[in-house]
């Protein structure tokens, strides 16, 4: 599996990558998902031909896909032939999901044609995750079986990630508890982020460890890499830390130094605009941005 840090999570090429939004669709209903209202309206349309068709008009420039939503597994025969279509001409091909109800021989196949899967899992305690989605906790208690089989069948493949969340998950211990229960599972590789365009839910990464030497970033997407806890025994693996952005989240605090930051990162951007990534629709359509 590869990891680099970069502004979508530190699981993709440094080089550039293309995102594959595939549905706006999704079983859950994350307190902090910021496509509700999309579902609300969106007409399921996705044509596979066509999305494969843009995919394959940057291959020579973008080595690197990334699939995901809403929820990319409601889809799970279209996302299968959206990788067979690819996998030849794509060098990295990845995958988020939460681990909707779909058949256990399916996913396998799917995850054994990938390069690395993350599952977005709310918290790993079945009440607490079932209160951060919104959704049955017999749905988490399937997910969490899969999640099982998953360690056992390829260990290395994929890493989880929840959000640090106000009045849910926002304590020292609370979040230890997550780690410690996580590696206790199997499961190598996690990722902690902030709350991003919602300061009512934000809980800053600095209020759980404010003992962690951490800049405030000066743009979305800021993330860094943590070998070292107090009292806390990481196994030898490093923790994703995805930071939020002081420009949608009041509660940052920015240095002059970030202004100056921002203002010689965006005079870059009017030189030579940043071009290291591209948003795919579902109709095949694509955007320099979300």
């Amino acid at each position: 599996m590869t990891f680099s840090n970069n502004c979508d999570g530190g699981f993709f090429s440094k080089k550039g990558y293309l995102n594959i939004a595939l549905t706006s669709k999704c079983p859950n209903s994350c307190i902090y998902c910021v496509a509700k209202k999309l579902r609300e309206t969106e007409e399921e349309n996705i044509d596979i031909e066509k999305i494969a068709d843009t995919v394959l008009s940057f291959s020579k420039r973008f080595q690197c896909v990334v699939i995901e939503g809403g929820e990319p597994l409601l889809f799970p025969e279209k996302v299968k032939v959206l990788i067979d279509f690819i996998r030849p001409y794509i060098k990295e091909i990845y995958l988020f999901t939460s681990l909707p109800d779909i058949e256990y021989k399916l996913l396998l196949n799917i995850i054994n044609k990938i390069d690395g899967c993350n599952i977005s899992i709310g918290s790993f305690y079945t009440f607490l995750a079932a209160q951060v989605m919104q959704t049955n906790e017999k749905l988490i208690v399937r997910r969490n079986l899969t999640l099982a089989k998953l360690v056992k069948d390829c260990p290395d493949k994929f890493r989880v990630s929840f959000l640090l969340c106000k009045d849910l998950l926002d304590t020292k211990i609370q979040i230890e508890n997550e780690i410690n229960a996580i590696y206790k599972f199997g499961i190598k590789h996690i990722k902690i982020g902030e709350v991003s365009h919602q300061p009512e839910l934000f809980v800053g990464i600095k209020n759980i460890w404010p003992e962690l030497k951490l800049g405030d970033p000066c743009y979305s997407g800021c993330s860094t890499y943590i070998d070292k806890l107090p009292n806390l025994n990481l196994n030898n693996n490093k923790i994703l830390i995805k930071r939020s952005c002081w420009m949608v989240e009041p509660s940052y605090k920015p240095t002059n130094k970030e202004y100056i930051k921002l203002t010689i990162r965006n005079l870059k951007d009017r030189i030579i605009p940043r071009t290291n990534y591209k948003v795919i629709y579902s109709d095949g359509s694509y955007a320099n941005s979300w």
